[in-house]
């Protein structure tokens, strides 16, 4: 049983329910352990800033659906990990590095989501982003 996504409903439009069937196996092992991978990069990307365990204890219409599509994207072509390179569809590896980039500019600061952020003992927000227009500046003389 997966933890957050939903198979009968959170892959509509990246992976239809046939490939679904075809990637994952009768104890739905390779998708537990896809969206365990997932899951894994959301959290080392987000949890400096957002509070991905009050994210990923949400259920139904409830849960974020930027987290939705990126668990369901990640978990997509991490299935494909046991496929040869050449097989797995050009939009899988796009929609990955994608969400990739994404997740990095979170984790840098450059860009925020709508998750809860992090909160002190009396709470108030402690989660800090990059703002401003302006290119940093550079020390370095060459």
């Amino acid at each position: 049983m997966t933890q957050f996504i939903d198979k009968t409903k959170d892959f509509k439009g990246f992976l239809s329910a046939r490939v679904l069937e075809k990637l994952n196996n009768e104890y739905d092992s390779e998708l537990v352990n896809a969206e365990k991978l997932a899951i894994g990069m959301v959290r080392d990307a987000c949890t400096a800033k957002y509070d991905i365990s009050l994210e990923l204890s949400k259920t139904g219409d409830s849960r974020n659906a930027t987290l939705i599509r990126w668990l369901a994207i990640l978990a997509t072509y991490f299935m494909y990990n046991d496929i040869a390179d050449d097989d797995i569809p050009e939009r899988v590896i796009k929609n990955y590095n994608d969400v990739v980039s994404q997740l990095s500019r979170i984790n840098s600061g450059k860009e925020s989501v709508e998750f809860a952020r992090l909160t002190d003992s009396e709470g108030s927000t402690t989660t800090k982003f990059a703002w401003g227009s302006e290119t940093r500046r550079t020390h370095n003389l060459y």
